[in-house]
């Protein structure tokens, strides 16, 4: 029987904030890189080298962080893609089943305790 839910879904989902986090630092780093290569307190040299790719990284590194989903985000879409009707109505007659098993069993203690 194979898993609904991958293995490798729930560990994503456990590592999302700090990938996010990850992101936020290096966007923060390059976002302050950029800054120090406009104002100047670069070397000419390295800043002809580097003064095309530090925004765009910066760039990048700011939207992957904006789009990873929190853990919260991250299970409750999971949960909305694994939920459907036939789900739900399946869960329905397993829980009537199950009520009525029990209810049975009930009442055959009931029968068994008043033959006492």
């Amino acid at each position: 029987m194979e898993p609904i839910i991958s293995p490798w879904l729930v560990y994503l989902i456990g590592i999302t904030e700090c990938i996010r986090g990850i992101c936020v630092i290096c966007a923060i780093m390059l976002f302050i890189a950029t800054i120090g290569n406009t104002i100047g307190f670069v070397d000419s040299a390295i800043k002809a080298k580097f003064h095309k790719w530090i925004p765009i990284t910066f760039l990048m590194f700011a939207f992957l962080a904006s789009i990873i989903p929190d853990r919260k985000t991250a299970i409750a879409m999971v949960v909305a893609s694994n939920v459907t009707t036939d789900n739900l109505k399946e869960a329905g007659d397993i829980a009537l089943k199950t009520k009525d098993a029990i209810k049975k069993d009930i009442l055959d203690l009931i029968a068994e305790a008043k033959k006492d």
